[in-house]
């Protein structure tokens, strides 16, 4: 009986970071002679600049930070020797915090972003001593090294260009507003979302303080820009006021207005003081005695780009920083 060939790396599951780990592993690990070269360019691609010689990595170790880091391996680059600590995220996101912790004085660090990961990190969301590795890269690394004669290597990197086939289609379809039909691996929806939302991350006048993460409804990106223990509020409630862009099952999204507070019963009253948001929805039905959590206004995104879409959630916080500290001064004062 015949079965239709499947790569190894189905078998395993892209979306496992163990399966890039190790991939990146082997190829910085010493081996068969005449490989310093490829140990080399795989180095270089990881820090962006030139490397002399690469130490022995390490898996699921510290470099200098309290915290793990998936790889770590040890640098002699052009005026010194630099530890590098790598942390790999497939469809998942990332923590500053996390981030911060595992790296030491003078370590550096590469977020190695794949999968959805990939749409939505830049260099210009990393803390110090951090840079991406992105999908684009990686690929276009292995590509040009030319390790096609390694059965191993040949499936893993046909899987890399499949996914970033898959992205280019998704961020054209985000680019022109447009659905996405189809993608090879995993909800087409989630796909379409993270591809729209990582253009509007790129037309944001500041990306650095919005969040990355997912509900069962679909992907998220949170930025929260009032509390109630701001210094001109000066409560000591646990309160806020954030925006959150919202994807939506059938590659609907949304923008909303929000309210937090852990006061349950203070909840709607600080919905109440946001008051109305020119150009946005009220939204339908009471709030639930029990959420801590609440929408003050949303709005359709189905017809803006996601150019138009950063625009608005600009301009969202430049006009709702003052209301929204004087709604939660009325409620907390």
């Amino acid at each position: 009986m015949a079965i239709e060939p499947i790569s190894w790396v189905d078998i395993v599951g892209y979306q496992h970071e163990v399966v890039h780990i190790g991939v990146l592993d082997r190829l910085l690990r010493s081996g068969v002679d005449g490989e310093d070269d490829v140990r080399r360019c795989v180095a270089e691609c990881l820090v962006g600049e030139p490397v002399f010689r690469v130490r022995q990595p390490c898996r699921e170790a510290r470099a200098g930070g309290r915290g793990r880091a998936d790889l770590v391996v040890d640098l002699e680059l052009a005026t010194r020797k630099s530890r590098v600590a790598v942390e790999c995220k497939v469809d998942s996101a990332w923590t500053k915090e996390q981030l911060g912790n595992t790296l030491g004085q003078g370590d550096r660090g590469v977020l190695f972003a794949l999968g959805s990961t990939s749409l939505v990190a830049s260099d210009a969301d990393m803390p110090e001593g951090w840079r991406v590795l992105g999908l684009d890269t990686w690929e276009k690394t292995l590509r040009e090294l030319g390790l096609g004669g390694c059965p191993v290597i040949k499936d893993y990197c046909a899987q890399l260009n499949a996914e970033l086939t898959d992205h280019r289609a998704a961020r054209g379809a985000a680019c022109n507003n447009q659905k996405l039909e189809t993608r090879r691996r995993g909800s087409t929806d989630t796909l379409a979302h993270w591809a729209y939302f990582g253009g509007t991350l790129e037309k944001l006048d500041d990306r650095r303080d919005w969040s990355r993460s997912a509900l069962v409804s679909g992907p998220l990106l949170t930025r929260w820009f009032r509390f109630a223990n701001d210094a001109d509020v000066s409560s000591e409630a646990a309160a806020g006021v954030y925006l959150e862009f919202m994807g939506l099952p059938g590659q609907r999204r949304e923008l909303k207005v929000k309210a937090w507070s852990e006061d349950r019963s203070k909840l709607s009253s600080l919905i109440d003081a946001l008051g109305p948001v020119p150009s946005m929805d009220r939204p339908k039905g009471k709030i639930r005695r029990d959420s801590k959590t609440g929408t003050a206004a949303t709005t359709d995104l189905g017809r803006e780009t996601p150019s138009k879409a950063a625009a608005r959630a600009d301009e969202l916080l430049r006009d709702l920083h003052e209301p929204a500290g004087d709604a939660l001064r009325s409620v907390f004062a």
